[in-house]
C-alpha cells in the first residue's frame, strides 16, 4: 500500500518508529497515533516513509475498517479506538 492509497481520517496499521495504529491526515500528510513513553500515553505524529530521510518513519501496512467519526478533530483525540 502506498501513500497515494491513503484516505483522510481513515485508520491504518503502520510500521512506525513509535506507533503501530494511526489515523491518516491528508493535509500534512502525516499519521497520528497513540504513543507510550515512560508509562504515559499521548498522541504523536509520524511522517510517511515516502517523505524520505530523516523524517519519513511511518510505513503503511494495511487499511483497517474504521474512519475517524465526524466531530472528532483528528489532531486531538483517537478515543474511538
Amino acid at each position: 500500500m502506498t501513500l497515494d492509497d491513503c484516505q483522510d481520517r481513515h485508520l491504518y496499521r503502520v510500521h512506525g518508529r513509535n506507533i503501530s495504529l494511526a489515523v491518516f491526515r491528508a493535509d500534512g500528510p502525516f499519521f497520528i497515533g497513540i504513543r507510550t513513553k515512560f508509562g504515559d500515553r499521548f498522541l504523536d505524529a509520524e511522517y510517511p516513509w515516502e517523505s524520505g530521510p530523516p523524517f519519513g518513519t511511518c510505513k503503511v501496512i494495511e487499511e483497517l475498517p474504521k474512519v475517524l467519526p465526524e466531530g472528532i478533530p483528528n489532531e486531538t483525540s483517537l478515543s474511538f479506538l
